[in-house]
């Protein structure tokens, strides 16, 4: 039987919940430390930390760290690991949102990588909240118990899913807002390369039409101003927005 999650836990759920919300994208990565560090402190954990998997390079980076006093850290430790190293916890992480190893002496023989790498930080038992993002496991919210084995109860480990929902929508967030950066400063740098206009369209539910990018060229092309065509537009409350990229080649 599934044990409800207690008045209390809701409470911590909906208080860091709302941290969260509230922070602007330049706030959110102290907001997520804080998260993580308040987190790791209702759990009495040793270190309590954020791993994000890049899925490009299938390597694993420890992004945020908090520990208790006299614990030696790790985030320097774990950076660029790759992920085949570790082919058991990778399974688990996929199959169940929340991972406990209550003694990682008791580990199965096919976990032989994994127990040496807990053994060379010290770790008796830990917890680790897989958190999916598009499909996949993007990130892991870990907490490493040194001195004592820990097994969560189904009310915490529901507790914990619902923190992994939160924190991962964040994270979300964040990465959504380094792509559209990323995608935004590669259009400046390479649209003067091409022969035609490079733009970006963007239909709103009410009928009005902007173009969030649209590149110099089309002050040569058609004698029209980029800061006409470059308004600061806001979507009308009530709908979502559609955009369109595109290219219109011409000569001259």
């Amino acid at each position: 039987m599934v044990e409800p999650v207690t008045q209390d836990q809701r409470e911590f759920v909906y208080r860091l919940s709302l941290s969260l919300s509230r922070s602007t994208i330049n706030e959110l990565d102290g907001s997520i430390r804080k998260f993580i560090a308040e987190l790791g402190g209702h759990l009495e954990a040793d270190r309590s930390y954020l791993v994000m998997l890049e899925e490009a390079t299938q390597t694993a980076s420890m992004t945020h760290e908090i520990c208790r006093p006299g614990i030696l850290p790790q985030i320097k430790a774990i950076q660029n690991e790759p992920m085949e190293r570790f082919p058991w916890l990778t399974g688990q992480l996929d199959d169940m949102p929340v991972v406990s190893i209550p003694d990682v002496d008791h580990l199965p023989d096919v976990a032989k990588e994994e127990k040496l790498e807990f053994r060379r930080q010290g770790i008796r038992s830990l917890v680790m909240v897989g958190m999916k993002l598009e499909g996949r496991v993007a990130g892991i919210l870990g907490f490493d118990f040194l001195g004592r084995s820990e097994a969560p109860d189904s009310a915490m480990t529901e507790f914990l899913i619902q923190l992994g929902e939160v924190l991962g929508s964040s994270l979300h967030r964040q990465i959504l807002t380094g792509r559209n950066a990323r995608y935004e400063n590669s259009l400046y740098r390479y649209s003067d390369q091409f022969p035609g206009v490079v733009f970006q369209f963007r239909m709103y539910p009410d009928g009005r039409v902007s173009f969030p990018f649209i590149s110099t060229k089309v002050e040569t092309m058609f004698g029209l101003a980029v800061d006409l065509l470059r308004p600061d537009a806001r979507p009308s409350a009530g709908g979502a927005e559609e955009s369109v990229g595109g290219a219109l080649s011409g000569s001259g």
